[in-house]
């Protein structure tokens, strides 16, 4: 069995000066309020009690088990700091690709009686998503699969018809999109939180597990952007490394693998500011009134190559105007 170290508010306000220290002045974490397996300890309590000495802003993805605890949850959170807010509901339509999890419309090719595991249920997470909504937060719908993916984009299609705000509805991950539903998805204005990451780490069994058309069509970041798909970068650590100079560094080369797919040095560094930024509903970085959060870095991410920036080092990380 997966043994993990204990956590508490301690080892977790540690973990956020750890991740200022790697550059981050703002992130989007989970915190699950249902109990289960994945959870450490009263998650939402453990936030709370660091709230007043959060060295950076944190942008709170609630997993409930009911509107009602989402809605308890979210005005517990808002009540703490100005730097800890609510987010939104974090939802799951299926696993993972290294599980055979992830939910796709054709089976697995290293496993063919396998095509993943849909999680989603629209009579279960429409009412808790109208009330992340109502509650002035987004909707964070967690699709690996091309099939996850269709139904998430069902969903949104039926909460956008009843006046939803698309612009508060986003794909985490967004890993395999069928042809039609990417232009859906850029139709329907919905955004996506993507790990570039998860190239380098994916790319070596890829083709093994969904076979080499499949593989191909995989964490197409380059043709999302071109089809006007409203992009995020993210590092769904701990799964990946934190560091946002990695992430921007794979999204730039993959490592290799599908470079036709790459990211400009700009749209890279994009991912991980402005875009970023827009998808959690902060100010744009560094504009006339936004809050003065910014690092100092040894080397230019426009400039410095991939391999470089996988080295680059966070001189000071600033927010509100206060060194952390």
């Amino acid at each position: 069995a997966l043994k993990t170290p204990p956590v508490d508010a301690n080892v977790l306000l540690e973990t956020m000066r750890h991740l200022a220290r790697l550059g981050l002045t703002s992130l989007g974490g989970i915190v699950n309020v249902s109990g289960g397996v994945w959870t450490q300890g009263n998650e939402l309590e453990m936030l709370t009690d660091i709230a007043a000495d959060l060295p950076l802003r944190v942008r709170a993805l609630v997993i409930a088990p009911t509107p009602h605890d989402l809605e308890t949850a979210a005005h517990r959170i808002d009540k703490t700091s100005s730097l800890l807010r609510f987010g939104g509901a974090k939802e799951f339509a299926d696993g993972s690709l290294g599980g055979h999890t992830a939910a796709l419309q054709a089976p697995y090719a290293d496993h063919p009686e396998l095509v993943g595991t849909l999680l989603l249920d629209h009579s279960e997470t429409l009412p808790r998503v109208r009330t992340a909504l109502a509650l002035d937060g987004s909707a964070a719908i967690h699709a690996i699969g091309d099939r996850a993916a269709s139904h998430v984009l069902d969903l949104f299609e039926s909460l956008i018809a009843q006046g939803a705000d698309p612009s508060r509805l986003r794909m985490e991950h967004a890993s395999m999109l069928h042809e039609n539903d990417l232009r859906r998805m850029a139709d329907m204005g919905i955004g996506a939180c993507i790990q570039p990451a998860f190239v380098p780490s994916d790319g070596p069994w890829l083709e093994e597990r969904l076979g080499a058309r499949r593989a191909a069509s995989t964490y197409r970041f380059a043709t999302m952007a071109r089809n006007g798909i409203s992009l995020a970068g993210g590092s769904d650590a701990p799964v990946e490394s934190p560091d946002p100079f990695a992430g921007m560094a794979a999204a730039r080369d993959r490592a290799g693998f599908w470079p036709e797919e790459s990211l400009t040095a700009n749209e890279a560094f994009a991912l991980f500011t402005d875009d970023a930024a827009r998808l959690l509903d902060e100010p744009e970085p560094l504009a006339p009134g936004s809050p003065a959060d910014f690092v100092v870095v040894d080397r230019d991410p426009l400039t410095t190559s991939p391999a470089q920036l996988r080295e680059a080092s966070v001189l000071s990380t600033w927010v509100g105007g206060r060194k952390v």
